[in-house]
């Protein structure tokens, strides 16, 4: 299936958002993927993601199915579940302790 313009731009949105995450502090430990796209019975693509953590991948999570409006938002599904898995990590304890020099 050819890529639509809706697909092109929810993975600019994705890439966008794992280059922020990589250069942000967390230097490449989180991610996020697409794992599956379906039609609905509206008609409308639905897009599945995945938010990964490199160091601890089972605490890895399914987003739930969300649509080219709901990527858009910066309170999209996807940007929640994925401050809900570096808040629920332990990267900020072993980013003080770094810092810190323990």
């Amino acid at each position: 299936m050819a890529k639509s313009k809706e697909d092109k731009k929810i993975n600019r949105i994705a890439k966008r958002f794992n280059k922020e995450l990589k250069y942000d502090v967390f230097n490449g430990r989180f991610y996020c993927r697409q794992i599956k796209k379906q039609r609905g019975c509206d008609g409308i693509m639905y897009y599945l993601y995945e938010v990964c953590d490199k160091e601890n991948p089972a605490a890895n999570k399914i987003c739930h199915w969300m649509n080219i409006w709901e990527a858009n938002l910066w309170l999209s599904p996807l940007f929640q579940d994925m401050n809900m898995l570096i808040v629920e990590s332990d990267f900020w304890s072993k980013y003080h302790k770094m810092r810190e020099g323990i």
